[in-house]
């Protein structure tokens, strides 16, 4: 499945007047520059991302920060076998180099190789388990995280079961539990309670 996000600009460079270029010619490329968009799409055979510049214009270059080469692309650029984490390019006008220039700032996702685990399977709501994540995890980090997510489950299932529960409920449980656990001491007590019961009315009926 192609996925592809669009970012904003980010202004990280003030716009400065520069004395080759006047007001109109700033505020035109300030313009275009705006326009820019910037998009990513992974590739799951190659398994890296592709970035394409749109609405860009042969006056302006396209840099990359991270290996300093210079692109200069008309309406569309694209940039292939890029990996995951950041990513940053710096576009300068070309007219006004000193004037116009913007630096923008991509994360790639990282691929969650274990969201197709059967661990996975009911757990939408698990950021461990999604497809694509902001950083790596190892696996003994996944498996921790998973034991982690189960035992908050169970008790949330615990804590629906006890409110369920109505009052005669819950004191019915605590008498069972009393008569579980100390059975071997209230079974021989109830049973010389009954035993003495039937003497009693024995003895009165033989008065009678």
């Amino acid at each position: 499945m192609k996925r592809s996000l669009l970012f904003l600009l980010f202004v990280l460079i003030p716009i400065k007047v520069n004395a080759t270029c006047d007001s109109a010619q700033i505020s035109r490329l300030s313009n275009n520059i705006n326009n820019i968009n910037i998009n990513y799409e992974y590739n799951y055979n190659t398994k890296d991302f592709t970035i394409t510049f749109t609405n860009l214009t042969p006056e302006f270059v396209v840099r990359d920060l991270n290996t300093n080469i210079d692109y200069v692309e008309d309406i569309e650029l694209q940039l292939n076998n890029m990996k995951s984490g950041n990513q940053r390019f710096e576009i300068t006008s070309i007219e006004c180099r000193n004037s116009v220039s913007k630096t923008k700032y991509i994360k790639l996702p990282y691929y969650n190789t274990y969201h197709d685990q059967r661990y996975c399977n009911d757990k939408s709501d698990f950021e461990y388990c999604d497809k694509w994540i902001k950083d790596l995890f190892s696996e003994s980090t996944f498996e921790t995280k998973i034991i982690e997510y189960n035992q908050k489950q169970n008790e949330k299932k615990e804590i629906e079961v006890i409110e369920d529960k109505t009052t005669l409920d819950i004191i019915s449980d605590f008498l069972l539990n009393v008569y579980v656990r100390f059975y071997y001491i209230l079974l021989p007590l109830m049973i010389i309670g009954s035993m003495v019961v039937i003497y009693k009315i024995n003895k009165k009926d033989t008065i009678l």
